[in-house]
């Protein structure tokens, strides 16, 4: 059960981070900031090679770090991102920040924070942790259902960004991102075990509270 429950807190945080959705609405995120339509799409595509360079970057750190270290310092620069992200949009709405280029670049930015630290930590590590953590015997059914609360997250967001930031401004969706974001950085401190190193059979074993088998020379 505490896997199962695990796996579907993590993929509804993984997606509450909101970088699929980003990536569908960044151009117009950023025309409402102030961008010209070339130099969001510009920016878009800056935004969009910080996810992959990170992801380039730590795919060789998963081992040797671990999969805990990779996952908070990831959300942790998630939440930072989403918070600058938040503030930006909150200055344009009331009108403590001009729209404009400056304006813009500030808010790709914050946007490719939230990518590049998305890469290091939950891009890498999420889906690898939870094929690793979940038992044998609920694995297929268990990642099923986790994935279904996945996509459901990720349909209301990529379904209610734009209209509730037509009605209401970008700022309240990004500190709802920033929140989600927050107790996904809880989970990797407090909750998510480190797998690195260990057997499927021993991460199983660890969950049942039974010890490890010892290896006799």
């Amino acid at each position: 059960v505490l896997p199962f429950l695990l796996a579907c807190l993590v993929l509804v945080c993984n997606q509450g981070a909101a970088v699929t959705s980003l990536q569908y609405y960044t151009v117009k995120l950023l025309q409402d900031a102030g961008l010209s339509n070339t130099l969001a799409n510009r920016m878009n595509g800056v935004v969009m090679a910080a996810l992959t360079v990170a992801t380039a970057v730590a795919l060789p750190f998963v081992d040797r770090c671990g999969r805990r270290p990779l996952m908070i310092v990831g959300t942790a620069g998630v939440v930072i991102g989403h918070l600058s992200a938040a503030f930006i949009y909150l200055g344009l709405s009331n009108g403590w920040l001009a729209g404009g280029t400056a304006a813009g670049c500030c808010a790709a930015a914050a946007l490719s924070c939230v990518c590049f630290f998305f890469g290091v930590g939950p891009g890498v590590v999420a889906w690898l942790v939870l094929s690793e953590m979940m038992p044998d015997r609920i694995r297929a059914k268990g990642m099923s259902i986790a994935m279904f609360f996945n996509m459901v997250v990720a349909y209301l967001i990529a379904d209610q960004l734009l209209l509730v930031g037509a009605r209401y401004g970008y700022a309240p969706m990004f500190f709802l991102f920033a929140l989600s974001s927050t107790v996904y950085f809880l989970t990797a401190v407090f909750l998510l075990p480190e797998t690195k190193g260990k057997t499927l059979g021993e991460i199983e074993r660890m969950w049942a509270g039974e010890p490890a088998e010892v290896k006799n020379d």
